[in-house]
């Protein structure tokens, strides 16, 4: 917009500025000008062309600008000098716009001043007919005013327009005054401002901007309470301008640099932050290295636990006490020569220079998964310990020793044909080949895997699936590895094999004439602000080849082999191939910015040392100012191929990487796949970490079973219903279906668990007989003290299968139990035809047909059993706390028994029943649906007698 003076000063402006957004608007919009002062409506603004920018923030943190220009004109507008700038000629040159709306003829009158009010021009001039004076009388050195007005033909004269400046030097210099070399504590003020001069041999100038900025770190500069990376001071009459500097979070090197536009050179600020070495209430600690290791029981792990403490600005703190604390399983630390801690699961370590501390931790006994804990604090921490997990294996022949493991793509799809090394001191000593489903077994008794440390190589040369592109490349990897004796072994998740990006690759070339290496910028069209510089003559290959092609690939956080040190949870990583390849130089990285790190904040940048197997940093990159990017440091780069990323710690860590597992159905229920009939329902939990994170859940086949969600909470997205932890499905049709739940955390990291079910359409039944009444099945080959009966898929068509047998003498707690082929509910018949040959408690009465329904503890509705081996157990109808409880049986069944309470089950001696004193009804019916946790709750429909054993058992269900 241009509007004209209302004054010297320039013009009020009013203007409308409004910012929109879908997820609505939550900062701004706040206007600023060039200099970064803040420009509301009805400000005033200076004769000339002021550039205003307005940013708004919504509810995401996204950031949003426009830009637009006020030009304020004068009633009779100055061209030359330029206001409030240098002339480095003393005689200058005079020129205004001519004024047209006048009556002809019109003339100028001119007055130039070292004065500002003008009381003794050293220029006054008047009946000029041109728009210029000059070249005029020189100038001593100094800053001057001048001003124009115009007369026309008839006598009418404007008033003089706005009152310019401009200075006349020579040799106009900036020098520091006051506030370099200070020291302070990061992120807090300096004590004394920064101070500049503006001069010419003696002479100071007044009103001229200097120009003070941040150039390094993420400090920030202000004279009121608004805190800016770059400020425009006016000079005093001394010709001084100062600002205040509040130090950035990096500890180390802080840097200010002062200029005036048209005065060479420059005045550069230093100062030192320091960390908050002093102040536990401002420091926090994070896993570094060595959690989710795997190692013998009662031997020490193959690496230490390793924590860095750091303040709140991410710098590594020397000289504080870490405490680790063994939290489950029993283990020891190494702190002497036998490996004994002072006191017992307890060490204590001062962090070294880096911010460090170590702890080797002894295993305990226990053989289990994550089944030994340690946590690591300080005193006075005001966040969350670090806590590191450790799973023990029982070490035993090393013929048993295996490594295995799965190798999959970037969207989880099998890759086969992957030649699998393992080497030992950079030799192989066995090699496989992965199968049609990705999956590998290194080791065999003939020729077991080695024990101890060993390198796992996947070579994917020779890679062709069905399916791919023609030609498409796939990297190598290594992964290091502790074996354990007896084990199988595995690197604790599928190893991913990431296609590479040949064609947006780089071409690294040789000239055959020269020899000179050409090198070149590589970067992702799908990821703007990456970008990887490689050095001419900088690019060795792996197999020592000068020329080839470097390619870039961007890697999900879960498909990484552990989590960067650090305590980084990165939001962007990439992968540099061919894994190994050198550049010396190291080449120059940029990475976007979307951890959202401030404007000139200095972060650490790290790469998986393929030789040391962990992340490694590889120096620090700054922030730009314009927040969009990282920048690595000068000096600072890619060193070698492989995995990188940067950022800071997260706010608290554990040993935790993103997971996800589905808890019910338990892992046990789920060793094959869950079996229901149709119109069954199931609810499936989740849970997923570290939080926050969402949910989301599929069906493989919605037509088979279909997924249910709650109705989100009121206030939600309901585009987001699938974002909860627990899910009902509904069967619909026969079938087979993988329902998978993806976890992902607000880093970007995912991960996903899936449950396999089988929907049934038909019938089963099958009979199992007590021998104590069926007699002729008391022979030896109906006794199964070891394996039991199978209830085989030939029992279908709702007939009648004699399964097995059992003799009363050999019954124990191994035989009588058979295994399930196939789902559903049970219709378990208890036939008196002989009380002879039948035993019974004689406090039961056993009066007509009587039934319980013993339901699973999955969302109290009927479901199918999976495939597994189940034992038949039968409870007082009196003990419905504790309907396992054994108290007073086998032995005599309390006889006399004191109450009438006790377990009846078939865990001991049959025979030891009291004979039966009083007459049966010849038929006793209990329903049962098998559950499918591994226990059963019983929940009575009707009163349902003692009952004492069972003589047959009929099966029989439609689907």
């Amino acid at each position: 917009m241009t509007v004209l003076a209302t004054s010297d000063a320039g013009a009020v402006v009013k203007f409308t500025v409004t910012a929109t957004d879908n997820v609505g608007v939550t900062s701004g919009p706040t206007c600023k000008d060039e200099f970064g002062s803040t420009v509301t409506s009805g400000s005033t603004f200076p004769i000339g062309v002021t550039t205003v920018t307005c940013t708004a923030i919504d509810a995401a943190g996204n950031e949003g600008s426009s830009t637009f220009t006020v030009t304020v004109q004068d009633t009779l507008h100055l061209v030359s000098p330029l206001n409030a700038k240098f002339t480095l000629v003393n005689s200058p040159t005079f020129v205004w716009m001519a004024v047209t709306d006048l009556s002809a003829p019109v003339t100028y009158e001119i007055q130039v001043d070292n004065n500002p009010d003008f009381s003794s021009p050293e220029i006054s001039e008047s009946g000029l007919a041109e728009t210029t004076l000059g070249p005029v009388a020189p100038l001593t050195p100094g800053v001057y005013s001048w001003r124009v007005r115009a007369t026309d033909g008839i006598g009418n004269v404007r008033p003089f327009s706005a009152v310019r400046t401009f200075m006349v030097a020579t040799n106009p210099t900036i020098t520091l005054d006051a506030g370099n070399n200070q020291t302070g504590r990061i992120g807090e003020d300096l004590q004394g401002p920064l101070v500049v001069v503006l001069d010419d041999a003696g002479i100071k100038f007044q009103g001229v901007h200097v120009l003070f900025r941040v150039t390094e770190n993420n400090g920030t500069l202000s004279n009121s309470p608004e805190e800016v990376r770059s400020i425009a001071v006016l000079t005093d009459d001394q010709g001084r301008a100062s600002v205040n500097w509040t130090l950035g979070t990096r500890a180390g090197d802080n840097i200010v640099e002062a200029v005036v536009v048209g005065v060479a050179g420059k005045v550069t600020f230093t100062a030192t932050g320091t960390g908050l070495i002093d102040d536990p209430s401002q420091q926090k600690i994070n896993v570094d290295a060595g959690f989710n290791q795997t190692g013998a029981v009662n031997q020490p792990l193959p690496k230490p636990f390793a924590v860095v403490v750091t303040d709140i600005g991410h710098n590594r703190l020397k000289g504080i006490e870490v405490t680790f604390t063994v939290v489950e399983g029993g283990g020891n630390f190494q702190s002497d020569a036998n490996f004994n801690a002072a006191t017992p699961g307890v060490l204590k370590f001062t962090t070294l220079s880096d911010g460090v501390a170590l702890a080797i931790l002894t295993l305990g006994p226990g053989q289990g998964f994550d089944n030994n804990v340690v946590d690591a604090d300080f005193s006075g921490n005001p966040g969350a310990a670090a806590m590191f997990t450790a799973s023990g294996l029982v070490a035993g022949d090393p013929a048993e020793t295996r490594v295995s493991g799965v190798v999959l793509d970037n969207t989880d799809v099998p890759i086969p044909g992957v030649i699998m090394r393992l080497l030992v001191d950079h030799v192989e000593v066995l090699s496989t080949v992965t199968d049609e489903q990705g999956q590998f077994t290194l080791g065999s008794p003939a020729q077991p895997a080695p024990v101890g440390d060993i390198v796992l190589f996947a070579d994917a040369s020779q890679v062709n699936r069905p399916g791919d592109p023609p030609g498409l490349a796939w990297p190598d990897m290594e992964f290091e590895m502790v074996t354990v004796a007896a084990g199988d072994n595995t690197i604790g998740m599928p190893i991913y094999l990431l296609p590479l990006d040949i064609p947006n690759g780089l071409t690294i070339t040789v000239d055959p004439d020269t020899g000179q290496q050409t090198g070149g910028t590589l970067t992702l069209p799908e990821v703007p602000g990456f970008s990887l510089s490689v050095l001419d003559n900088s690019v060795t290959f792996p197999d020592g080849s000068k020329s080839g092609v470097v390619s870039v690939t961007l890697v999900h956080a879960d498909k990484i082999p552990m989590v960067p040190n650090f305590g980084q949870q990165p939001r962007f990583i990439v992968t540099i191939q061919p894994a190994g390849v050198l550049f010396n130089p190291p080449a120059p990285i940029t990475i976007p910015n979307v951890d959202g790190l401030a404007p000139g904040e200095i972060t650490e940048l790290y790469s998986f040392d393929h030789d040391l197997g962990r992340f490694v940093s590889i120096g620090t990159g700054a922030v730009s100012e314009d927040g969009s990017i990282i920048e690595s440091d000068p000096g600072v780069g890619i060193i070698k191929g492989g995995w990188h990323c940067g950022g800071n710690p997260a706010e608290a860590s554990s040993a935790e990487s993103v997971s996800v597992e589905i808890t019910e159905p338990d892992a046990e229920a789920r060793e094959s796949a869950i079996e229901l009939a149709l119109g069954d329902t199931l609810v499936i939990v989740a849970e997923g970490g570290p939080t926050p994170g969402k949910y989301s859940w599929v069906s493989s086949d919605p037509d088979i079973v279909e997924i249910t969600f709650p109705s989100p909470p009121q206030g939600d997205d309901p585009t987001d219903e699938d974002d909860v932890t627990d899910v009902k499905v509904v069967a619909k049709k026969g079938g087979s279906v993988n329902i998978t739940v993806t976890f992902t955390c607000d880093t970007g990291a995912s991960e996903s668990d899936s449950i396999l079910i089988e929907v049934i359409d038909g019938n089963i039944s099958f009979t199992l007989h007590d021998p104590r009444v069926w007699p002729e099945h008391q022979d030896n080959d109906y006794v199964y003290e070891t394996n039991p009966p199978d209830v085989t898929a030939a029992m279908i068509s709702g007939q009648n299968k004699t399964a097995t047998g059992i003799n009363p003498a050999t019954v124990n707690d191994d035989n009588f139990k058979f295994k399930m082929k196939q789902p559903g509910d049970a219709l378990f018949s208890h036939h008196n035809d002989d009380s002879s040959k039948y035993e019974v408690n004689p406090f039961n009465d056993l009066n007509g047909k009587k039934a319980v329904r013993i339901y699973p503890l999955i969302d109290e509705k009927r479901v199918a059993q999976k495939v597994g081996t189940y034992v038949f157990k039968f409870w007082n109808k009196d003990d419905d706390d504790d309907p396992f409880t054994t108290s007073c049986f086998p032995a005599g069944f309390c006889n006399p028994p004191s109450t009438d309470s006790g377990v009846r089950d078939f865990a001991g001696n049959m025979l030891d029943f009291i004979p039966n004193t009083q007459k049966p009804e010849p038929f006793v019916e209990i329903t049962v649906i098998y559950e499918s946790r591994g226990e059963f709750e019983f929940i009575k429909i009707k009163e349902v007698p003692e009952v004492t054993a069972i003589s047959v058992f009929d099966y029989e269900r439609d689907f």
